[in-house]
């Protein structure tokens, strides 16, 4: 699965950067029913995966791998991570990184924000070697959505690794974290694209996460 990733970014990205990015631990705010829907079918999502107690539609064609989240331990679940990588032709390339984690229910929204947004601080401390490697590094104010009566804390950010040689090397990326409270579960979902369609995407996936 590695692999694949570094063969099609040997004209594009930098591998090292998108391995990070994809392997993050990892989205103020208007909560709500979304006010706005996305534009769909930029990727069709026709596959399930279903394990460790929660499920979501995806590609057909994405290559899955799960493994523990600390360490040698497995997936299991009580915590885990679950990458993703799909290409739809040879110009673009998808990544998504799942992460779970058995959590106390909040008791409280502020609790639960604080809880949401720790996730996506984490996130971003993981990715700052990736950033010192970046030209440009940007990334927009914290906002909330309401998905599938789940609420949802997330972030966008744009990694620019352009050069002369390789113009238009960008990476746009969304970092997500919510609270499952039927499992007791805290999950990020971070997903990053070659195209600036990230948040439609990760909104597109998230109709169909079920935990």
């Amino acid at each position: 699965m590695m692999s694949n990733i570094s063969n099609f970014l040997g004209n594009r990205f930098l591998a090292s950067m998108v391995l990070i990015v994809i392997i993050l631990c990892s989205g103020c705010l208007q909560l709500g029913e979304e006010k706005s829907q996305p534009r769909k079918g930029i990727i069709d999502l026709t596959e399930k995966y279903s394990n460790y107690g929660f499920s979501f539609k995806y590609p057909k064609g994405m290559q899955i791998e799960e493994m523990g989240f600390l360490d040698e331990y497995a997936a299991d679940e009580t915590s885990g991570i679950l990458v993703g990588e799909y290409y739809p032709n040879e110009e673009d390339a998808l990544f998504i990184k799942i992460s779970w984690i058995k959590m106390p229910t909040p008791h409280s929204s502020e609790e639960e924000y604080s809880l949401l947004d720790a996730g996506i601080n984490a996130s971003f401390d993981l990715l700052s070697e990736v950033i010192k490697s970046a030209n440009s590094f940007t990334k927009k104010e914290k906002r909330e959505m309401k998905i599938n009566n789940m609420r949802v804390l997330y972030q966008e950010y744009l990694l620019d690794f352009s050069s002369e040689d390789y113009p238009n090397r960008k990476l746009y990326g969304v970092t997500s974290s919510f609270y499952c409270y039927k499992s007791r579960r805290a999950y990020t979902f971070n997903l990053a694209y070659s195209k600036n369609e990230s948040l439609s995407l990760l909104q597109e996936f998230l109709r169909n996460f079920n935990c």
